[in-house]
């Protein structure tokens, strides 16, 4: 095994700082240029059809596609493609023309660029997982998980700090396309410098055909763990930032702060459970937060029947925590799962359909089913249920993997990534 060469770590971990960056940037930025895009339609509708899923379908077919090419040619050929791709899409946003300059075709663009950057973000997310994880020692694999997690939320907190200074300085109107500008030029030079570091591997002449069947559990288990992970946050941030002022008295500035406290929560506590999981082992990590995650969801759900502050700052607390838990190993998790001439295409695939098909619509469907009820708790309906069958995957694959002896030893080592 290779040793991680000086300043690697950064080339690695910056692209995806990037993907969550503009990730994050985009989702923040969309109310305030959804009526450029869609002007004939009210403010409501406008930011509907700014949110449109379009990573539904872009995200599985990019992770296909740097799959094979990542199979094929090495993951870092794979990351160096990625970045270029993710790169330029995100800096073209930056000069998309609205409305008033061509049309309804400004919004077809901007979909379609915000397609291509889930495309090449499939590739780049799980090929600078692997490539970081699997050059690292065994004994810091489940440290550097937590790392590569960190880099995420550290995305999310520079998108969130430059929004939020140019709406104090009533700027984001006019001054939303720099950010974007700004990313795409910073994905170049994380091109550049991955261009002076790595050393490519040697292509092989055909890769391994596409192991799906081969992996069964591992690969359903790997989409359901992803899609309650993404589920969890997408509820616990971007749903609560909006669904507690419609249940009760509280506004959405104080939301906002709540969010951006957890934010840094969460990034404090990332490394603290990978070395837990270094320390208990990984399936147990993930098993017992999926337990909790279970078990207590609707009761924790049940104390927005008084919304106090106090009463959803805990549960956004408790959400976040199984989250990380989840998230800390998460990444070493899975590479440990597959083995080394199967794993990118399985994992990058399996990591897809979660978090697009499952995770995604958390948010619209818990909001649909609370209109329909007016139960308060009905999110925790969105939890209980991923949380379960998640559960339920790690069952079967580790009862067959440990032959009975379920999470008796701290890894599978039955694929091991060493």
């Amino acid at each position: 095994m290779q040793k991680i060469k000086k300043g690697a770590l950064f080339a690695v971990i910056s692209g995806n700082i990037l993907e969550h960056y503009d990730k994050a940037l985009y989702v923040l930025i969309a109310p305030f240029i959804a009526h450029l895009f869609y002007p004939m339609f009210n403010p409501i509708t406008a930011l509907i059809l700014a949110y449109l899923p379009v990573s539904f379908i872009f995200r599985p077919i990019g992770a296909l596609f740097f799959g094979y090419f990542g199979d094929r040619f090495g993951n870092k050929r794979a990351l160096h493609l990625s970045i270029v791709g993710m790169s330029f899409m995100i800096l073209f946003i930056g000069f998309v023309p609205t409305y008033k300059t061509v049309g309804i075709a400004s919004a077809f663009i901007l979909h379609f660029l915000r397609g291509m950057i889930c495309f090449f973000a499939a590739g780049e997310g799980t090929a600078a997982a692997l490539v970081l994880i699997e050059q690292t020692k065994k004994k810091y694999k489940d440290i550097f998980s937590s790392i590569y997690e960190m880099s995420s939320i550290f995305g999310v907190l520079i998108a969130s700090s430059l929004v939020t200074f140019l709406t104090f300085q009533d700027k984001i109107s006019t001054h939303w396309r720099a950010l974007f500008i700004f990313s795409g030029l910073f994905g170049v030079i994380i091109f550049l410098m991955r261009k002076n570091i790595f050393e490519f591997e040697k292509p092989k002449s055909k890769p391994a055909p596409l192991a799906i069947k081969e992996n069964i559990l591992p690969f359903i288990s790997i989409i359901l763990v992803t899609g309650f992970s993404c589920a969890n946050y997408a509820i616990l941030s971007s749903l609560m930032n909006g669904y507690v002022p419609l249940i009760s008295s509280l506004k959405s500035s104080q939301m906002m702060s709540v969010h951006t406290y957890l934010i840094f929560y969460d990034f404090l506590m990332l490394p603290v459970f990978g070395y837990l999981s270094k320390r208990i082992g990984k399936e147990k990590i993930i098993f017992t937060a999926l337990i909790a995650a279970a078990i207590f969801a609707i009761p924790l759900f049940s104390l927005l029947n008084h919304p106090t502050f106090f009463n959803v700052l805990i549960v956004r607390m408790v959400l976040v925590t199984w989250g990380i838990a989840i998230a800390a190993p998460y990444e070493y998790w899975m590479i440990d799962l597959i083995a080394k001439d199967e794993r990118f295409r399985v994992i990058a695939l399996g990591k897809a359909i979660g978090s697009r098909w499952i995770g995604a619509p958390a948010i619209s469907i818990s909001l649909w089913m609370f209109q329909k009820t007016r139960w308060v708790a009905i999110p925790s309906l969105y939890i209980l249920l991923t949380a379960f069958v998640a559960l339920s995957s790690l069952l079967l694959l580790y009862r067959r993997l440990l032959k009975g002896r379920f999470l008796a030893q701290p890894s599978i080592a039955a694929n091991s990534s060493k």
